[in-house]
């Protein structure tokens, strides 16, 4: 008996995406990464713009694509959102995104960078991790030594 790899059932003409951009669709990489790629004075930002396109790039539930108007969109595969519409944290998130327009044109930096810090945040959330003590500060007053010792010594000389 053969087992076969691939289903005999699988629609060949079915649009599948495979990673971060629609299959085929070259020109929403290109655009991404022209996007993404810094100015001359700015080079010091390019580390960052590298890693906002590889998390862009890499994830598996966010797809950029080329619409029939030209202008490069992104959007959540729909069978991830089905699957999660029970977390209401990262249905926000989604619809926080899609209400701002931030997926209706990836040739805008901001959007671009508001995706990819919205992407990592939603993947530590399926990974687990409390996003909220994540953001939080270890120490939200700052260092307060010089300011306690200041103190301090303010109600010691009343004392006195």
């Amino acid at each position: 008996m053969r087992i076969s790899g691939i289903s005999p059932n699988f629609n060949q003409n079915r649009n599948v995406n495979f990673g971060r951009f629609a299959k085929g669709d070259d020109n929403a990489r290109d655009v991404v990464r022209e996007t993404l790629t810094a100015e001359p004075g700015e080079s010091y930002m390019q580390p960052a713009y590298n890693a906002w396109f590889k998390r862009i790039e890499n994830d598996k539930n966010f797809i950029a694509y080329t619409s029939k108007s030209g202008t490069v969109k992104g959007k959540f595969d729909d069978e991830f959102k089905k699957r999660n519409s029970d977390n209401k944290y990262l249905m926000l998130r989604i619809n926080m995104l899609e209400k701002r327009g931030r997926l209706e044109d990836l040739s805008n930096l901001k959007n671009l960078e508001v995706i990819a810090s919205d992407l990592k945040d939603i993947n530590d959330v399926l990974n687990g991790i409390n996003v909220a003590d994540k953001h939080r500060s270890k120490d939200p007053y700052g260092d307060a030594t010089a300011k306690e010792a200041e103190r301090q010594a303010r109600i010691d000389n009343l004392a006195d």
